[in-house]
């Protein structure tokens, strides 16, 4: 027999064992990633922490609106213009040591 021939059986005999593993374990991976997505979908427990982080973002986001009202507010207290004709209280105009 031909060496080359003995070299194309070996790679043959080699690489089919190889094929077939592989093919199963390519099935049974994508048969258990199905299963798995669908298990993932058909649950009721994401849905219900999905609501719970969406009204925990709503309360944040109300809340944020409120302590920016405020600091308006107290911008527009803090920032007012001195009435026209009103006295200032300027206190001492100098202080003399005791």
């Amino acid at each position: 027999m031909r060496t080359e021939a003995l070299w194309y059986i070996g790679y043959v005999a080699a690489s089919v064992p190889l094929l077939v593993i592989s093919a199963v374990g390519w099935y049974r991976a994508s048969r258990r990633a199905r299963r798995l997505e669908e298990h993932l979908l058909q649950r009721e427990g994401g849905n219900d922490a999905t609501q719970r982080l969406e009204q925990t973002v709503d309360a944040l986001a109300g809340q944020m609106s409120e302590l920016a009202s405020a600091q308006e507010f107290m911008h527009r207290l803090l920032v007012r213009p001195p009435v026209p004709g009103a006295k200032r209280d300027e206190g001492p105009r100098w202080i003399t040591p005791h």
